[in-house]
C-alpha cells in the first residue's frame, strides 16, 4: 500500500506541477523525490475515490484542498456526490460541494450513506473523538472507506501549539504558511497517534487498512536554504530507516 500511495503521490506532484517545475519550490522538492503529506493525502483519495461514491468532507473550510483546487475539482467531479460539513461558516464559501452543512458532524442527516470520508487536518481540533466516530458509524455506508490526515501528536510543532495560548498561534503560521487568520482553530490533539485513532475507530467495528507517517519538511520551506537544509537532514535521517521530527499521519479505516 505504501509503494502504490508513493506511486500516486508522484501523479498528484506531476498534475500539480508538471513534468518540469516552473517554481523553486517544487523543483528543490523533485530533486530530493520529495512528496508532502498533502500529496500523500490527495494521492490517497485519487487512489479510492470511485464514480458512484458520496464523498463526505469533514471540516471542508472553504476548499478540498487549499494548495490544489484544480485537482479538488477533478475529484469532485469524478464522485457522485460531494458533500462538506464544517462548523465554520468558511463551509458556506466551498463552491465544490454539492451541499453543505454548517456544524458539526451530527448536523448531517443521512444515515448509512457516504462511502467515503474524508478528515484534512481536522483530528487535531476535535474535543469528543468518541461522539464523532459515533458519527461517522452513523452516516457512513457498509464498506466505507474513511481517511483521515493529521499532524502527529508529538512533532514539535505539536508540542509547541500544546503548550502555548490560542492566541498566539496564527502569527507563526502565516509567516511560515501564510495561513489566513479565519482558518486557525483551537487544538485538542486527543486522536494524533495510531494508537488514539485505532482506539477511536476499532470500538465502532472500524477497520484500519493502512496507517503512514509522513515526513513533514514544510515548516521552513519559505526559503530555498532552509529548504534544502530539511530535505538533506530527512535523506540522512531515512538512511537509517528515521523519519523526521516533523511528521504527520495519514490512516485509513474500513467500515466493515
Amino acid at each position: 500500500m505504501e509503494y502504490m500511495l508513493k506511486h500516486f503521490a508522484k501523479l498528484v506532484f506531476r498534475y500539480t506541477y508538471g513534468k518540469k517545475p516552473k517554481g523553486w519550490g517544487p523543483r528543490i522538492r523533485q530533486e530530493y523525490d520529495y512528496y508532502t503529506p498533502e500529496d500523500y493525502y490527495q494521492a490517497s483519495i485519487v487512489s479510492i475515490l470511485k464514480a458512484e461514491d458520496k464523498w463526505l468532507d469533514i471540516g471542508s473550510g472553504r476548499d478540498i484542498f487549499p494548495n490544489n483546487h484544480r485537482l479538488a475539482k477533478v475529484l469532485t467531479s469524478r464522485a457522485k456526490e460531494t458533500v462538506g460539513v464544517d462548523p465554520s461558516p468558511n463551509v458556506l464559501d466551498n463552491d465544490l460541494l454539492d451541499r453543505s452543512y454548517l456544524g458539526f458532524t451530527d448536523k448531517v442527516p443521512e444515515e448509512n450513506y457516504y462511502s467515503l470520508i474524508t478528515l484534512r487536518m481536522v483530528a487535531e481540533h476535535v474535543a469528543d473523538p468518541d461522539e464523532l466516530v459515533r458519527q461517522i458509524h452513523r452516516v457512513s455506508a457498509s464498506n466505507a472507506h474513511i481517511i483521515v490526515y493529521t499532524i502527529y501528536k508529538w512533532s514539535p510543532v505539536s508540542i509547541m501549539t500544546k503548550f502555548t495560548p490560542f492566541w498566539a498561534h496564527h502569527g507563526p503560521k502565516k509567516f511560515f504558511w501564510r495561513v489566513e487568520e479565519r482558518d486557525t482553530f483551537p487544538v485538542e490533539y486527543k486522536m494524533n497517534t495510531k494508537l488514539e485513532l485505532d482506539k477511536a475507530f476499532s470500538h465502532m467495528g472500524f477497520v484500519n487498512t493502512h496507517f503512514m507517517y509522513l515526513d513533514d519538511c514544510r515548516t521552513l520551506a519559505k526559503y530555498k536554504l532552509t529548504l534544502h537544509m530539511e530535505l538533506l537532514f530527512r535523506k540522512f535521517l531515512n538512511l537509517f530507516k528515521l523519519h523526521y521530527p516533523e511528521l504527520c499521519i495519514l490512516s485509513i479505516y474500513k467500515k466493515t
